[in-house]
């Protein structure tokens, strides 16, 4: 990257940070990433991150923050809330419903991870389908380009018939405690919603599934890639060449492996 590509890095993400801080985020505590631990920095915002932000009296711990557009998205796991910051905004919308809702996201700690990918979808992971949407492995909630926003509801309940590599008859929602904790979104060279997600499921297993840019899949079983993660989930990061970095449980400890590619969505190829 040239020295004018860092300096404009630098810029916008400094005024990402300023636009959080007008809006109340006054704390930000939480596990430094891998490369932040190795040269004694702090990050900006690292994931797994808890950001209390003293909108009202509903807002728990949020657990992940992203960037789309000049918005910014905050997943509130402890109350399963998705809040939006738009660009230009001091003041944060709520946009997925009421909190601790068994019929919304969860009642809390039920949505833990989110990922978006290059046209703005959001992938929102799905410990425990609700009643009224069954068969949610995840929520997947297209950005809408008019309205500048996102619009969740239980139609926006997905992957639910996405099968078991182990028992290729069954589906992985189906299957009993079985639901998604952390899920991350490499996109495709085509940069138009298409690409491979990949996903810690609760039953200690990670898994990838190619994912076409209308949200379909060229294939409905899931690549298994790791099958016995200690803890109850992972917190994962995907590079560029498909490497997988994850830490298990409660970051007793910590591995890394290179994930089998997933088969490319339909008119497409994994990124280089």
């Amino acid at each position: 990257m040239s020295l004018w590509g860092r300096v404009v890095m630098a810029i916008e993400i400094a005024a990402d940070f300023r636009r959080l801080t007008r809006a109340g985020v006054w704390s930000l505590a939480g596990m430094l990433t891998f490369c932040a631990a190795a040269v004694g920095q702090v990050p900006l915002v690292s994931v797994g991150s808890v950001v209390p932000i003293p909108y009202n009296s509903n807002m728990n711990q949020i657990y992940k923050i992203l960037f789309y557009k000049g918005n910014v998205l905050a997943l509130d796991a402890g109350a399963d809330v998705l809040y939006q910051l738009p660009p230009g905004a001091t003041s944060w919308n709520n946009i997925s419903g009421p909190a601790r809702t068994s019929c919304g996201l969860g009642g809390g700690y039920n949505s833990q991870s989110m990922a978006i990918d290059a046209v703005g979808t959001v992938y929102i992971s799905v410990t425990n389908p609700p009643n009224c949407a069954s068969n949610a492995l995840f929520w997947r909630i297209p950005y809408d380009p008019v309205e500048k926003t996102w619009h969740y509801s239980t139609n926006t309940a997905w992957g639910g018939t996405i099968l078991d590599p182990a028992n290729p008859t069954s589906t992985l929602v189906s299957e009993s405690g079985q639901g998604s904790v952390d899920v991350q979104f490499e996109n495709s060279n085509l940069m138009d919603g298409s690409g491979t997600l990949y996903f810690g499921a609760s039953q200690n297993q990670i898994y990838s599934i190619a994912v076409n840019k209308d949200g379909t899949f060229p294939n409905l079983t899931a690549t298994s890639i790791i099958n016995t993660t200690s803890g109850g989930g992972v917190h994962m990061a995907i590079d560029a060449v498909g490497n997988i970095y994850f830490v298990e449980g409660h970051a007793i400890s910590a591995t890394n492996g290179f994930a089998p590619p997933a088969p490319p969505a339909s008119g497409s190829s994994p990124r280089a």
